[in-house]
């Protein structure tokens, strides 16, 4: 150990540990009192901490010692019986190894790989989307040239962490958990997952603590020229103590009756590609039927991928419901991108939050989608090579998709 940094609120904390190399970790948690205690093997114990290091934090009191001889013991003393984590980082270009330690209501709700403060700069949604166009472009030439064939591409799946910036979504009952880092944390457990398949590549609607809204939600996976869009949520319920488990919804047939007459009205909707089509030159009654025929295509397909994604997450965790539900969400009404919203837990429940703020429980739910995504990609031929300019060479030119 070289160094140790702090970043201490009332309720939670992190500690980052500066290490020298890649430890073996085991962790534990003691009571009377409330202790946390994380062994590292084959590690030195070499610790200075500056006085009032924890102070305003759950941790009343630190030690350390050697175990065995070559093992490092860190014990935490806590005010309360709090959840408690802890993982390594793999070095960076900065950085080398680091330990870190989360105790409090910092537990699994912060991706560190980019930056270990615990705040997300705020971004606006000029930047949002450059950063999203960016991300996807330096993720597509990496797929091996082996996995595709020509004229091909990798499937391409919109992520949507739902709320938000000012929109915190939902707020757990015992930990005041919030919806929009819950979700987020698990959209990017569920972007690296995807992103080691060779055949499909994502990318999140935002990847930090902005407010994007609905429309443009849908807009940006349009605009990336997804094949599907996945928005994942945490449910609640006034009351709903006793609700708990996964669900997945589609769009309703009263939101897509909706949907269809709000594009054939909007000029500027029309002026959009449909399933590789214009609408604006074509007669209305045409219009209206080329609509009608990518929306039923695009629910008939979110049915599969719900049912598939609720029968994989099933396996997983547990189901709210075993059927997959039908709404008039907004961030499922695009008229060609099969869309399903994925509700992953209750925060309402004490149990099913404490569960959600667990890192360990949100790969699980990450892996639950994963595996229903790729049994429904597994049915499918790779999709063509967008016919309006992409290039597979040099990354998709968002421009062109429209």
């Amino acid at each position: 150990m070289k160094g140790v940094r702090v970043w201490s609120k009332q309720e939670s904390t992190r500690v980052v540990f500066e290490l020298t190399g890649k430890p073996q970790i085991e962790s534990l948690e003691l009571e009377n009192p409330d202790r946390y205690v994380v062994d590292l093997k084959n590690t030195q114990c070499q610790v200075m901490l500056k006085p009032n290091l924890f102070k305003n934090s759950p941790i009343t009191e630190f030690r350390h010692s050697t175990r065995q001889t070559k093992d490092c013991r860190l014990v935490f003393e806590l005010n309360a019986k709090l959840p408690a984590n802890s993982f390594v980082l793999q070095p960076n270009d900065s950085e080398g190894f680091r330990l870190v330690i989360d105790i409090g209501d910092s537990v699994g709700l912060f991706e560190v790989e980019n930056s270990e403060s615990d705040k997300e700069p705020k971004v606006s949604e000029a930047k949002a989307a450059e950063d999203l166009k960016k991300d996807i472009i330096s993720a597509l030439p990496k797929t091996p040239k082996k996995m595709l064939k020509a004229g091909t591409r990798p499937f391409i799946i919109a992520i949507d962490p739902g709320h938000g910036g000012q929109d915190s979504g939902a707020v757990g009952r015992k930990y005041k958990t919030y919806e929009k880092e819950v979700v987020l944390a698990v959209a990017k457990k569920l972007k690296a997952l995807i992103n080691q398949e060779s055949h499909m590549k994502a990318f999140l609607t935002r990847d930090g603590d902005y407010f994007i809204t609905l429309r443009k939600r849908i807009n940006m996976a349009r605009e990336m020229g997804a094949d599907i869009f996945v928005s994942l949520h945490a449910d609640s319920q006034p009351n709903g103590q006793n609700a708990k488990g996964a669900s997945v919804y589609v769009l309703s047939d009263k939101g897509a009756s909706s949907e269809a007459a709000r594009w054939l009205a909007d000029r500027e909707n029309k002026a959009d590609w449909i399933g590789g089509t214009k609408l604006e030159d074509k007669n209305p009654t045409l219009a209206s039927v080329l609509l009608d025929l990518s929306q039923t295509i695009s629910q008939e397909s979110s049915e599969e991928l719900g049912d598939s994604v609720l029968s994989s997450l099933g396996k997983f965790a547990s189901l709210h419901k075993k059927n997959v539900e039908r709404a008039a969400f907004v961030v499922l009404k695009s008229p060609d991108i099969p869309s399903i919203l994925v509700e992953l837990e209750f925060l309402s429940n004490n149990d099913g939050e404490l569960r959600l703020r667990q890192a360990d429980y949100q790969q699980k739910l990450a892996e639950g989608v994963f595996s229903g995504l790729r049994d429904y990609f597994s049915k499918r031929s790779l999709p063509p090579a967008h016919p309006h300019g992409h290039d597979m060479q040099n990354g998709l030119d968002v421009a062109s998709v429209k």
